[in-house]
């Protein structure tokens, strides 16, 4: 007999949800630090009463900030502060198992493999010439391309093959990674073999359908069919990361090993055609089966027959022959109906395998609990307190209300405490905000206490506490909420927060906005970090001024602050409409920048100016002053307004912002304000990265790019410039890339985020070489996608000699004497490697 079962009165509660806990906890304290002034702690005790009281209170509290994550949250449902597993777990295709996922994905495809294409390169080690042809002379060196793959497809019958092809191209470029192309795409050929083969079956079984499955199950064992399955069907194998792991596919989830299992095979066992036929229903005795080459009939091996390299097998049903027996009597099955129900069970496969089905864990749905909402402990006290609900009584005395009054003011700073609690509850979903305009990390209300006797007014506690509230500390608290973000997803902005207020003083809103910017674009960077960008689009906005760049070059953009990342002139900045030249009425001219959206003036120009061009050229000088934080100067006008105006580095006043503002902190928000819309509109700062790999010309003509061949020079000891090759090129004149220690930051953060199988080469070219590089690079990428053709051979040529000849500027400084003269200010350091060398100032 089972033991009996004993209930419970109630399922006991956490500690702090418990009145009961904290009222004991409460009294032992008190017990051990007053026990000589205060012993009795009966509960006639009007202190004991309030401990009593309080406990009750602050178990709700604990109570409300156990509520389940989704309920917290809701209070803010405009807030996106968690992301759902399809868009945050994926990852763009890396792996040969990535690419096939997305191939088998697509309609039409029922399979796909990859292999390294072949491609050898000649080396003349006596100039460095690379060339396609090899020639008998001692001096010539083989080298071998990486990165190079071909594509064979298994398709779907009755599909356009050719749609498909081009289907499974543009997949591909869309999905391509840094330093990878894809050469050739093509079906794969086949070889056909025959089952001959002699069965016992039992009596009750239908040959014709048993002869189908035994086919569609031989079959499948040839060219194993990749399955897609739902999320139902594999979450009790796998956990959520490891099934979203990859990249997003229509049709559900496709099982690594039975991936790794549907490779091309190189040989096919009897043996394992044996396993599998005796596992079928009514199958009760193999007599004899044998597996040939459809084209030849010869048995070498009967146990083990090999197919040939890159070939898919193929079951020939017209070619076999299988006998079956009922009671040793032999059965014949009607082969067309056998073939009808064949081919019904591959389209069955078919259909299931390519049914799109968005598969997403769903978000819990919270709801609103009005967490905030708090009542004072004060109503629940007896009326002979006087301070409850109901009151005191009409003909209280003076000494009698003001008694009252103390007794609420004393509880209500032990109240204001859990009230603002629940306030700081009810805004959790702001505290993880990435919005840079939510600023606020600690929130308020107002104590309501229910006392009803006094004429007296208190002061609003809230106001009070807004005007004691530290805005620096507030700021500090919101990059410490933002910092606890990155950390979670394995980042940190702790090394650019540091570069940037230690050399440019910068801002802590416009550092707080670097770092929502760069987790508002986390899934987007996280998904295709290591993806290049899709070469072979032909359209203008796909070429030029374009967000068509690979995700490293989004990624590192958003690692250093810079907000625009589309790939587009760096060398001068388009000025549009909303930079304005007006005349005057002295036929002079001045410059107002204006917001794009709002129409509001956002900087306008000091002075007058007698030319257009020249109110052109300040406004353009003005604009980039502006993105730099150590370019404002901050005024006080003699009533104690402020205001900024933008100077150069000899302090003159390029433009100024008519507008006051009442404090400093207002300001230095407009400020921040103004530098994150001129930073994403008008920013010089941008890189290039130039995938070495697809400089390889096309086979219409060779053009290619040179070696260093000298021996005595270690960086020149590879003979290989394209594969695995990157160029990140930097305009050196802009922004913050003036500054040296930024651009050895810069520098280290490319090399840390560049796949570690690539090597990047980092170039800083000044205004003049960033302009004509520009345009060579423009043209070969319209060359490189095929949207032109004219001049194909020069174009090319030019890109190659533009990165051959480029070379990276330094800032310039003249060979001083070895000791400094007494009196004269410290010499700037000149460092060989990282410095240009200047001309003298005198004759001497």
């Amino acid at each position: 007999m089972s033991a009996p079962i004993k209930l419970q009165r109630q399922t006991p509660a956490k500690w702090g949800q418990s009145q009961a806990s904290l009222y004991a906890e409460a009294v032992n304290e008190i017990q051990q630090l007053g026990h000589q002034h205060w012993t009795d702690h009966n509960i006639h005790d009007p202190g004991i009463t309030l401990l009593e009281v309080l406990a009750y209170g602050l178990s709700e509290t604990a109570f409300r900030t156990a509520l389940p994550m989704a309920d917290l949250l809701a209070e803010h449902p405009e807030e996106k502060t968690v992301y759902r597993a399809r868009e945050i777990l994926p990852n763009r295709a890396l792996t040969v198992l990535d690419y096939r996922k997305l191939l088998i994905d697509l309609p039409g495809v029922r399979n796909a493999w990859f292999s390294e294409h072949p491609l050898t390169l000649y080396l003349d080690t006596r100039d460095g010439s690379l060339s396609r042809t090899a020639a008998s002379d001692p001096w010539i060196e083989a080298v071998s391309v990486r990165g190079l793959f071909d594509v064979l497809l298994d398709h779907e019958p009755e599909t356009d093959q050719s749609e498909t092809e081009k289907l499974v191209h543009k997949t591909l470029m869309q999905n391509r990674s840094l330093a990878q192309d894809f050469i050739s795409i093509s079906a794969v050929p086949e070889q056909g073999f025959r089952l001959c083969a002699e069965l016992e079956v039992a009596p009750e079984i239908d040959v014709n359908e048993l002869l189908a499955q035994i086919y569609f199950t031989v079959q499948n064992y040839l060219a194993p069919v990749v399955n897609n399955y739902t999320y139902a069907e594999l979450e009790h194998r796998f956990s959520a990361e490891a099934l979203f792991n990859g990249p997003r596919l229509r049709c559900g989830f496709i099982f690594d090993e039975e991936l790794l299992a549907s490779e091309l095979r190189t040989e096919l066992r009897l043996s394992d055609i044996y396993n599998l036929l005796m596992d079928l229903p009514g199958l009760t005795h193999i007599r004899e089966a044998v597996i040939t080459d459809a084209d030849t009939a010869k048995i070498t091996q009967p146990w083990l027959v090999p197919v040939k390299p890159q070939h898919k097998p193929t079951l020939n049903l017209d070619g076999s022959r299988v006998v079956i027996y009922k009671r040793h009597v032999p059965i014949q099955p009607n082969l067309e109906k056998v073939k009808l129900r064949f081919l019904q069970l591959m389209a069955e496969l078919r259909q299931k395998n390519e049914t799109p089905i968005d598969e997403d864990l769903p978000l819990p749905q919270g709801v609103q609990q009005q967490v905030e909402r708090y009542v004072s402990i004060q109503t629940e006290l007896p009326q002979v307190y006087g301070i409850g609900s109901e009151g005191l009584p009409a003909n209280a005395d003076q000494t009698r209300q003001r008694d009252a009054h103390n007794l609420s003011a004393f509880i209500s700073q032990l109240e204001q405490l859990p009230a603002n609690f629940l306030m700081q509850l009810k805004h959790l979903a702001l505290l993880y905000s990435t919005r840079p305009e939510q600023e606020a990390t600690t929130f308020f209300q107002a104590l309501s206490t229910g006392v009803r006797t006094s004429s007296y007014h208190d002061a609003d506690p809230v106001a009070a506490m807004r005007s004691l509230q530290n805005i620096s500390h507030e700021r500090e608290r919101r990059h410490r909420f933002l910092d606890h973000l990155s950390a979670r997803l394995g980042e940190s902005f702790a090394p650019y927060a540091s570069m940037m207020q230690s050399h440019f003083s910068a801002h802590s809103l416009a550092v707080a906005a670097d770092k929502c910017y760069f987790l508002q674009d986390y899934p987007t960077l996280s998904y295709h970090r290591a993806g290049a960008y899709e070469y072979s689009a032909k359209q203008p906005e796909d070429i030029w001024n374009s967000e068509n760049v690979s995700g490293l070059e989004r990624r590192i953009a958003r690692l250093l602050g810079i907000r625009n990342y589309r790939r587009r002139s760096l060398s001068e900045v388009a000025y549009d409409i909303y930079a304005e030249i007006d005349t005057t009425p002295d036929d002079e001219f001045r410059f107002r920048v204006l917001h794009r959206v709002s129409g509001k003036i956002l900087l306008s120009s000091s002075k007058h100016y007698v030319t257009k061009a020249e109110a052109i050229a300040e406004m353009q000088l003005a604009i980039h002053y502006a993105q730099q934080p150590e370019s404002y100067q901050r005024k006080l006008t003699s009533d104690n307004r402020h205001y900024f105006n933008i100077v150069d580095e000899t302090d003159e006043v390029l433009a100024r912002r008519i507008e006051y503002f009442n404090d400093e902190n207002a300001m230095e928000e407009a400020i921040s304000g103004l530098m994150q819309y001129l930073q994403e509109h008008y920013a010089e700062e941008g890189f290039y990265l130039i995938e070495n790999l697809l400089l390889l010309p096309p086979a219409a003509f060779d053009e290619f790019l040179t070696v260093c061949v000298d021996n005595a020079c270690t960086p020149c000891a590879d003979h290989d410039p394209y594969s695995y090759r990157v160029h990140f090129v930097f305009p050196a004149f802009a922004g913050r890339f003036t500054n040296m220690a930024f651009r050895d930051y810069v520098e280290s953060v490319v090399r840390a985020e560049t796949p570690a199988h690539l090597l990047p080469k980092i170039c800083w070219l000044d205004q003049a070489t960033m302009a004509a590089f520009e345009n060579v690079y423009r043209d070969w990428l319209e060359i490189k996608s095929g949207a032109k053709t004219a001049q194909a051979k020069q174009k090319w040529r030019a890109m190659l000699d533009a990165l051959i000849e480029m070379k990276s500027v330094y800032p310039t400084e003249r060979l001083r004497q070895c000791s400094p003269v007494e009196g004269t200010e410290v010499q700037e350091k000149f460092i060989v490697g990282r410095t240009s060398l200047g001309s003298s100032d005198s004759a001497e």
